[in-house]
């Protein structure tokens, strides 16, 4: 029983991991460590981690399991120095895969699972942490490793609300270019395109649908640079496929029945997918 965690990054998913793992009853403990303290000890103010540390040595001296939630970026990085630190088991929880397990290569493979909640919020920081975040939510565990840690780490997630599902990382990165990445990449895009016209004018117009399409351009815009640079083959993959079929959609525009179908079967997708 791992009574004590770390959360390495105490934002929406390392702190509501750790309000999780505390009302399921599985951690009795939770420290925190954050590169910004400030984040760490606001963290400290809401009752997501209990105390606060200064460094992620002092972190794995106090804790038997650690969480990393950090931006894809410095997760490699993260993941080694708690290894280095003498972790005994660490989970990464980041967005995209193949690019933190090549940098970690074989020296995380008996101590490390890597894992991805489809969970989490268009807010950031401790704020919007929650406890009830990854109820009825899926977890992917990556394939690589030790199957008792990756066992453990789905039983973790389990006690939380969540269900888990085993994938190969490539094949991850792949399917989420498609469901997560591309989207957030065009509501954003969209969101500068509306910032050429007049909002002022625009305003009194905004309505539901604008609201559904553009609510995760409030994501945190480091956050997501750094997920669309860590999956930027797939990602390329995807806008390139969107463009073909945006190019389709205008083209049919002067083609009432060819816009029709299109739209049709656009719904319908939605329709399986839902």
């Amino acid at each position: 029983m791992r009574t004590r965690l770390g959360v390495v990054g105490t934002g929406v998913i390392g702190g509501s991991f750790a309000l999780a793992a505390r009302n399921a009853g599985i951690v009795e403990q939770v420290l925190g460590f954050d590169a910004e303290q400030g984040v760490c000890e606001r963290a400290l103010a809401l009752g997501v981690v209990d105390r606060c540390v200064t460094s992620i040595e002092e972190l794995v001296a106090g804790t038997d399991l650690v969480l990393v939630a950090v931006p894809v970026a410095v997760t490699a990085d993260c993941v080694r120095e708690c290894l280095d630190a003498g972790a005994k088991f660490v989970m990464e929880a980041g967005s995209v895969k193949g690019e933190v397990l090549e940098a970690l290569g074989t020296l995380a493979d008996n101590k490390f699972v890597s894992v991805h909640p489809i969970a989490g919020s268009d807010q950031s920081g401790p704020e919007a942490a929650r406890a009830d975040m990854f109820q009825e939510r899926l977890v992917v565990v990556m394939d690589k490793g030790s199957e008792v840690l990756k066992r453990e780490a789905g039983a973790l997630w389990c006690a939380c609300g969540a269900t888990c599902t085993e994938m190969e990382s490539g094949l991850h990165d792949r399917l989420l270019a498609v469901t997560s990445h591309l989207p957030h990449l065009l509501a954003f895009c969209y969101m500068n395109v509306v910032a050429q016209a007049d909002t002022e004018s625009l305003k009194p117009l905004v309505g539901p649908g604008f609201r559904d399409f553009t609510r995760i351009a409030r994501a945190d815009a480091v956050v997501w640079q750094n997920i669309f640079a860590a999956n930027r083959a797939e990602l390329t993959a995807q806008v390139e496929r969107f463009q073909t079929e945006l190019e389709k959609l205008r083209a049919a525009i002067d083609h009432p029945e060819v816009m029709r179908e299109s739209l049709r079967a656009a719904s319908d997708k939605l329709d399986v997918l839902r």
